[in-house]
Parts: C-alpha cells; structure tokens; sequence
C-alpha cells in the first residue's frame, strides 16, 4: 500500500464507523431477500448523488488492509418514499453488502436508527461507550466532502453526545490506497461532472 500514513492509523484503529448514505429499492437476484441495495455512483437518492455502495466499498477496503477492525454501518430507515414496515434498515443493507465483499458477519456491528450526521455522530458514540471502545481507537469513514461537516459539528460541542475525537477517514482516501489509478480518476470524474 502506498499510504503510509493511513496504513500506519489503520494499525492502531479498533473499529471504524461507516456513516452511510441512503439505500434505493432493487431487484436484483442478490438483492431478492432484501430488496433494497445501496447507491451508486452518481445515482442520486432524495438528496442528490451520495456513493452509497462507494462507502461500503471503501470499508471493505480498510477492513483487507486491517482485518482485526469491527466496522459498524450507521443508518436507520430510508428516507426514500418507497419505504415500508418491511424495507431494512441502510445498517442492515450495508452488512449484507459486506459480507458479500468478504468481510465476516462477526467483523459488523450495527447502529441502525441514525437518520442524519448529527445523528450518527450521537448513536455510535453511545455504542462505542457501550463497549468500551476508546475514542482514539475508533475512526469515522465518509467522503471527503463530509468530513469538514462532522468535524464543525465535535468543534461546536455536538460531539460532547457523541464521538469527540475520532480519527476521520475519507472514503476516497480508503479506495485510493487499495487502487490509486482507477479511485483517482474515478472521483476526479465525478466530482468534475
């Protein structure tokens, strides 16, 4: 891996919270017992384009470079208006999605009520209370474009609920250390457009 740096913090991390993004209905074979899958690419849920499966993909990715990491999926229900009592949560969307890369059901923890970042920010800090993870050994994965919220929301005093002092960790800085040419490209692409 060329980034020496996030090799290094991935190292010294216990578990990585995913903050994730809105899932979208399906009817894909892999999908038949959920019937909900995250979104990709620039497929836009309610709130516009937000890669979704892009942040699962980068989870798998720190899990392959650190495979003691428990990953947590943080989202509760779709917001999407095709929702019913039935639909999973994004949580559970996520989980399924990464077993399916190879990372092993005992590897996932959920938190499956968050709807926002506040919230998210607010229910893994009371799991990680719960057990017993210190903060320094935990690390937030979200786009780059993200972080600068979450980090403004622990500046404000939000994180006193929540996660105060978690290492952040961009999705696209996950994917580019596995693949720089083809995770480079691909989000110059998507964010240029």
């Amino acid at each position: 891996m060329a980034d020496k740096d996030l090799e290094a913090r991935l190292r010294k991390l216990q578990t990585v919270f995913i903050f994730a993004a809105d899932i979208v209905p399906t009817d894909a074979p892999t999908y038949a017992k959920l019937g909900w899958r995250s979104g990709r690419g620039l497929e836009a849920d309610k709130t516009g384009p937000v890669f979704s499966y892009e942040r699962v993909l980068a989870a798998a990715a720190l899990w392959r470079m650190n495979q003691n990491l428990i990953l947590m999926p943080s989202g509760g229900r779709t917001s999407l208006a095709a929702q019913d009592a039935k639909s999973p949560t994004i949580a559970e969307v996520i989980s399924f999605e990464l077993q399916q890369l190879g990372v092993p059901k005992y590897s996932i923890v959920l938190e499956p009520k968050a709807t926002d970042t506040w919230e998210q920010l607010c229910f893994c800090g009371s799991l990680a209370r719960a057990y017993d993870w210190a903060e320094s050994r935990c690390a937030i994965l979200a786009p780059v474009w993200q972080l600068g919220r979450i980090e403004a929301m622990v500046q404000r005093g939000m994180g006193v609920a929540g996660l105060g002092i978690a290492t952040l960790i961009s999705m696209e800085r996950a994917l580019a250390a596995e693949d720089p040419e083809k995770w480079n490209t691909y989000f110059s692409d998507a964010y240029a457009s």
